[in-house]
């Protein structure tokens, strides 16, 4: 297994670690457990044996007792002393005094003391592993012509020692089963650590060193066929990951191409703006130096064509200042969405154009429901008609009897549809791709312009999230504004 991490810093061996550290300490508890509940169950085992020791031994006890025979008496204490569960044992007579004992016993003060088994004489010396006695007590009878005598009674001792000496062995097993048990886990969970948490990883980590930024959008993790519910979580939630970087990075590239976009468009803005208004101020300044001429030889009827000449390069000069600023305005960023009458904004638009275009004889239909509504900014949706039904107007076709703007509208449930149509000139085919770039004039015969105003109604619409598209011929052109309901 190549890898670049040492393995004691895998998250395998770490979580390998974590997880026996409470494994053990539980194993710990649960073999200790085990152990006492064992000792506990064996040491009762002893008491009960006690019992039927006790049983046993009574008869030739009570007899040796009744007859005051001492070599019986000792005898039987000492059988009773190589009995394997019995530490010692003593004899007390019915009123509860001294009568023997044997081995190791407790006196009347709770104190261990023991009785050497060849003279039942009484020694001092305590053995240090027979301090922790427990006992069972019963009393001695002897029956003569069927009457029953208490003459005694008989203490058995025994020990944790003894008790011990049982339980060592199982002890023993109870201590190599677990830890048998702990390393077989151990070695199962290391073998089993590499397949199921290493390698998938280490494949996510692999993939993520081979990938670029620009395919992040075609990034998919499928890490195995069968997948567990922790990585299966991770895997999907880097491939969510995923997704928001790609669909940040693609919004990172339209807003560079956008930005790039309009940094070209800013420099040929900037080069056209400044050749036509340099244009008419060049053309201004020449003419009126041609006007002094004129005054000073007379010649009035040149001053008044000079004049007019003037008059009409400033109007154009203010036709452009004026389109310059409205775009300007189109760029801002206008946040004041409101609910505007759309009929009422074409009467005001109608209003505008009348002074301008006081002479032309353009029928311009309104075919809008009165209570027809749109929810955007006012300024926005009045430059958008504004500059529309003006290019309608300035391009009408003279050749024409009856020329006409039409504006309609339709409602859906979630789009209102606009619709401006005339019967003018229309816009040549070879230009058509070109109806929303800057500076672009397709009839400058027709009428001067500063090919800004379609430019303009981009704008709006772009801000706006509405659509916009046309059909045009020699027959006339046709516009279909969508906005959102």
């Amino acid at each position: 297994m190549k890898a670049n991490t040492k393995w004691k810093d895998t998250l395998a061996a770490k979580l390998l670690v974590k997880v026996f550290q409470y494994y053990i300490f539980i194993t710990v508890i649960v073999t200790l457990a085990h152990m006492s509940m064992d000792f506990s169950f064996t040491k009762d085992i002893v008491e009960d044996d006690l019992k039927v020791f006790h049983t046993s031994f009574e008869p030739g006890l009570s007899v040796a007792l009744w007859n005051q025979e001492d070599d019986a008496l000792q005898s039987s204490l000492l059988a009773i002393y190589h009995v394997p569960q019995i530490e010692g044992a003593k004899i007390i007579d019915e009123n509860g005094n001294f009568v023997t004992a044997i081995g190791y016993v407790k006196n009347e003060l709770g104190q261990v003391t023991y009785y050497d088994p060849n003279t039942l004489s009484h020694n001092e010396s305590i053995s240090g592993g027979s301090q922790s006695l427990f006992s069972y007590s019963n009393n001695i009878h002897h029956q003569e012509d069927n009457i029953k005598y208490l003459i005694g009674n008989l203490i058995l001792y025994s020990s944790d020692n003894i008790v011990f000496s049982q339980v060592q062995y199982g002890y023993i097993f109870i201590v190599i089963n677990s830890i048998i048990k702990t390393l077989a886990l151990w070695l199962i969970v290391l073998w089993q650590s590499k397949p199921l948490i290493y390698d998938p990883l280490n494949q996510i980590s692999n993939r993520l060193k081979s990938e670029r930024p620009d395919t992040l959008s075609d990034l998919h993790f499928d890490i195995s066929k069968k997948e567990n519910g922790e990585l299966l979580l991770l895997k999907n939630a880097l491939n969510k990951i995923f997704k928001m970087l790609a669909l940040s990075i693609k919004e990172r590239d339209t807003a560079l191409n956008k930005a790039t976009q309009r940094n070209e468009e800013l420099s040929q803005f900037s080069y056209r703006t400044s050749h036509d208004l340099k244009a008419p101020l060049v053309t201004v300044r020449r003419l009126s130096h041609i006007i002094i001429e004129d005054v000073n030889s007379g010649d009035y009827e040149e001053v008044e064509l000079n004049a007019n000449r003037i008059a009409t390069h400033v109007s154009r000069l203010e036709n452009l200042v004026t389109d310059i600023l409205d775009l300007a305005r189109a760029d801002l960023e206008i946040k004041e969405h409101e609910t505007v009458v759309l009929s009422q904004v074409l009467t005001d638009v109608k209003e505008t154009l009348s002074g301008v275009y006081i002479e032309d004889d353009v029928q311009i239909i309104d075919d809008i429901d009165p209570e027809l509504r749109l929810y955007v900014p006012r300024a926005r949706i009045n430059q958008i008609l504004e500059n529309l039904l003006s290019n309608a107007l300035k391009y009408k076709d003279p050749f024409k009897s009856e020329c006409y703007v039409k504006v309609s509208a339709q409602n859906t449930d979630d789009e209102v549809l606009v619709v401006i149509e005339d019967n003018g000139v229309g816009i040549p085919l070879k230009y058509q791709t070109q109806v929303f770039q800057m500076f672009r004039r397709f009839h400058p015969e027709v009428s001067f312009g500063s090919g800004l105003g379609m430019y303009i109604v981009k704008k709006h619409i772009d801000n706006l999230s509405a659509n916009i598209n046309f059909t045009s011929s020699e027959k006339g052109t046709r516009f279909e504004l969508t906005f959102k309901n």
